[in-house]
């Protein structure tokens, strides 16, 4: 599995957190994530990390 940088690692951890409950995985191989959030879990296309929690914090926002 590819690493990601520490820096991008700790980005996402700091991003991720202010989802819990909820929670984000994403395979870079397969480009997809998966996301748990406050009623079901959603699957959807993503490139990297980034595009996905940017996918997570347009659906709160919006």
């Amino acid at each position: 599995m590819q690493q990601l940088p520490e820096s991008d690692r700790n980005r996402a951890r700091a991003r991720l957190e202010l989802l819990q409950p909820e929670w984000l995985w994403f395979e870079p191989m397969a480009h997809v994530a998966i996301w748990q959030g406050p009623d079901a879990q959603h699957g959807f296309h993503a490139d990297s990390l980034d595009e996905a929690l940017e996918c997570i914090e347009r659906q709160a926002m919006g």
